[in-house]
This record gives C-alpha cells, sequence and structure tokens, in this order.
C-alpha cells in the first residue's frame, strides 16, 4: 500500500507538459542541444564547437557562420535556431576537423545513411521537443469497433478521434490530444480521461499495442 501511495505522489508531481511537436509531411530531422548552447575551441582557432549536443555543431569566427555535419551533409546558417541549408562545398579545413572529432562515428554515418541523396530539413531546439515524421501528406485507416483513424504513414502513434476531431499521439508513454498537427498546441490526457473506444481497439489492430 505504501509502494501504491509512492507512485501515485510521484506521478502526481511528473512534469506532464507537452514539449515542441513538430510535424513534418518531408523528410527532417531533429538536432537537439541541451539548454544553451556551450561552446569550447577547438585546434582551430577559427572554429568552436557545441559540447551539450551528440551532434557535430560548430562556430566559424572568421565569418559568424554555424556549421553542422549530419550523416552524408553537411548544413550553415547564420542563425543557430533559424533555417539551416545544404551546403556541398564546406571550408576544408572544418572537413579535416570533423573528420578527427567524429572519428568512427564517419564511416557508422555512412553506412546508415541510405537514403544519402535526401537532404532533410534541419530542426535545431534548444528546449524539449519532438518530431513526428509522416511519409507525405497524413493517410488514415479506421480502427475497426471505434470510431477512431490511425495514420498509416508515420511510424509515430497518431490517432484521430471522429465524434470530437481531435488527435491523440503517444510521446515518451504520456498522451496528448489537440485540435491540428501543427498549431503546437497539445494538452495532457490522462490515460482514465481517453475516449472510451480507446479501450475498444481489438487486439489484432495494427494499432493493438496502444
Amino acid at each position: 500500500l505504501k509502494n501504491l501511495e509512492s507512485a501515485n505522489e510521484i506521478a502526481e508531481n511528473m512534469n506532464n507538459k507537452a514539449p515542441e511537436i513538430i510535424f513534418a509531411t518531408t523528410p527532417s530531422a531533429l538536432i537537439l542541444i541541451d539548454g544553451d548552447p556551450v561552446w569550447k575551441e577547438t585546434d582551430n582557432t577559427d572554429y568552436q564547437y557545441v559540447v551539450n549536443t551528440p551532434f557535430f555543431i560548430v562556430k566559424q569566427a572568421s565569418t559568424g557562420k554555424y556549421f553542422l555535419k549530419g550523416g552524408n551533409h553537411w548544413y550553415k546558417t547564420t542563425d543557430l535556431k533559424g533555417e539551416w541549408v545544404n551546403t556541398e562545398n564546406p571550408p576544408r579545413d572544418l572537413v579535416k576537423l570533423a573528420e578527427k572529432a567524429m572519428g568512427d562515428q564517419k564511416e557508422e554515418e555512412a553506412e546508415s545513411d541510405t537514403a544519402s541523396n535526401v537532404v532533410p530539413k534541419i530542426y535545431l531546439r534548444t528546449t524539449p521537443a519532438e518530431l513526428l515524421q509522416a511519409a507525405g501528406e497524413p493517410q488514415y485507416a479506421p480502427v475497426e469497433s471505434t470510431s477512431l483513424l490511425y495514420m498509416t504513414n508515420c511510424p509515430q502513434v497518431i490517432l484521430m478521434d471522429i465524434n470530437s476531431q481531435l488527435y491523440y499521439i503517444l510521446i515518451s508513454g504520456r498522451w496528448y490530444s489537440g485540435k491540428s498537427l501543427t498549431a503546437n498546441q497539445w494538452q495532457f490526457i490522462a490515460a482514465d480521461k481517453l475516449p472510451a473506444d480507446f479501450a475498444n481497439i481489438p487486439k489484432n489492430s495494427d494499432i493493438a499495442a496502444v
């Protein structure tokens, strides 16, 4: 009983505020920095790199530009949180710096980059965020015996309740609902507050795991 009370207390005190939800219908990548970027000098005095991210992000002092290495692609921008554009001609000294810094990771990225000809759009964030990636415009299929639809061309769980016209998404074990996929106005929904039809999802459904 004490363990149950402790678990309930922990659940009540958890921060269930929705992170920023980014919904994309074209190839995209989410780059996260843990808070404001922390810069560190490199062997080349013209460059500094961000230490509080697993991604290779550098700032060039002489130009004020930022560069990002992602897979087989390079990106650049003058605004870290702004729009990143693909560049096929990064500075040579920067390429050498990346090869030295990334080591074996470079080879692993090349092997895993099966869509090397596709240049994804970059979303860089310094606060909690999640990327929902659909393969083109949303496509839906009905969930048998319910008033629910589920998105079939998205690896993440996205449902729509026909009755309320609300979307439901599952992020890190928590449900959030909203009227739009792109407005980023999501509200936390406790499991016992979900539409009744969630309990009617058939066991053989493609989304039975939810």
